[in-house]
């Protein structure tokens, strides 16, 4: 058992010294549960904390990276189909226009996704 003096660390509950409360209707409650649970937080508890030491809007950002980045490889994997399609000659050929188009479209994707994964570290 820790016992004052004795040098041992003590948790942060114990450092904690205000506590901070406010009364909500039951409506209000599972309102702020529905979005701590969008926010990907496992607990309303949770949401509260990140929200109060300024962490909740980095952690739902890293969430919208991460499905932006999954739907960003669905867009990907479809312009490779099509490349794949028009190169193997099952599709008539395309003019330089829609070429253009292609590669300009398969180079955005890749640019916006080594922008995401930047920024996600």
């Amino acid at each position: 058992m820790a016992r004052p003096g004795d040098g041992k660390p003590r948790s942060n509950s114990r450092r904690t010294t205000v506590r901070l409360t406010k009364r909500i209707t039951e409506e209000q409650m599972r309102r702020f549960e529905i979005r701590a649970e969008i926010a990907g937080f496992e607990t309303a508890q949770d949401y509260l904390s990140a929200l109060i030491l300024g962490e909740a809007d980095d952690r739902i950002r890293r969430k919208d990276a991460i499905t932006l980045l999954g739907h960003l490889g669905r867009i990907g994997s479809n312009l490779n189909q099509v490349a794949r399609a028009i190169n193997s000659g099952r599709v008539a050929v395309l003019g330089p226009v829609e070429q253009r188009v292609l590669e300009e479209l398969r180079e955005a994707v890749e640019g916006i996704g080594r922008a995401i994964r930047g920024s996600l570290g």
